[in-house]
This record gives structure tokens, sequence and C-alpha cells, in this order.
């Protein structure tokens, strides 16, 4: 039989479920939707149905503004995150362009210059051995070992 006018029936769980997921319709508007369905019940204080529709309301108060701010938080972070790697990125352009520019000017000073750089990060990593090669050098060159000083009286510098 065909109706006659359109009637307004209370959304289910699984069909809220798919609005909402859909984007088609809004908490608000589902909630207007699931009041105006519980209306008649509405003038008796202790209704379930109205009860139901202010727990629904409260938890929605409750919910959303921390979602929006736990949204907002992560927005927060990854514009930090972002920004630290743009200014990283550029600073090590920076320096490779002063490197580069002291390079074209005076290019034996600036090799020598990273090799030492280098190989002073490299052997201040490392145990040394000192070895004489003179005409009467035992080859092994006594040296005061401060690492070991430094690690048997607790790493102290």
């Amino acid at each position: 039989r065909p109706r006659s006018r359109r009637t307004r029936r209370r959304p289910t769980a699984s069909r809220a479920a798919r609005l909402l997921s859909t984007g088609r319709i809004s908490i608000s508007s589902l909630i207007g939707q699931y009041a105006a369905t519980v209306l008649p019940c509405s003038v008796s204080p202790n209704c379930p149905k109205k009860r139901s529709v202010n727990e629904a309301v409260a938890y929605r108060n409750d919910i959303v503004p921390r979602a929006k701010g736990e949204a907002d938080k992560l927005i927060a972070e990854a514009t930090a995150y972002k920004e630290r790697v743009i200014k990283d990125a550029q600073g090590e352009a920076d320096r490779f362009n002063s490197v580069y520019e002291a390079y074209l000017t005076n290019k034996d000073v600036t090799k020598r210059r990273l090799y030492l750089e280098r190989m002073q990060d490299i052997l201040s990593r490392v145990d040394k051995i000192i070895l004489d090669e003179g005409p009467n050098g035992s080859k092994v060159v006594p040296y005061l070992p401060l690492n070991e000083l430094n690690k048997s009286r607790g790493g102290a510098k």
C-alpha cells in the first residue's frame, strides 16, 4: 500500500553508522532525528528514550572536543616536524655551499682541511697505538693511556 505522507523513522545503529561514514549526515542531525522520534515521550521526565537522548548528547559533548583537541595536537606535531626537517635540510645545504665556495677559492687548503676534520672525527673514536719508524726506534712509542685511566675512574674527563 503506498504511503500518503512521508514519516520519519528513527535511524537504526547500522543505518546511522552508514550515514555518518559516508558523510551524508552529521551527528547533530542524527541526534535531532532521534529526538524527533521520541518527542511524545519527552513529556515524562523519567522517559527512557529521553534519557537515552540526553546520554547521547552528553557523550557527544564529551567525545567531540577531545577528538578535535587530539587532531589539533597531531597537526601541530606534524607541522613542527616538517619545520624542523626543512630547517635541518637548509642548514646542511648552507654548510655544503660554504664549503664549496671555499673549495672554489682554494682547492688544496679545503681538501686538506676536510681530510683533517674527517681524520679527527674517526681517530677520536678508536684506540691508538703510536709507532716510531726512526732508525734506532723500538717501533712502539710508550704513551700515557689516558682512556684506560678515565675508564677506571668511572669515566671522569
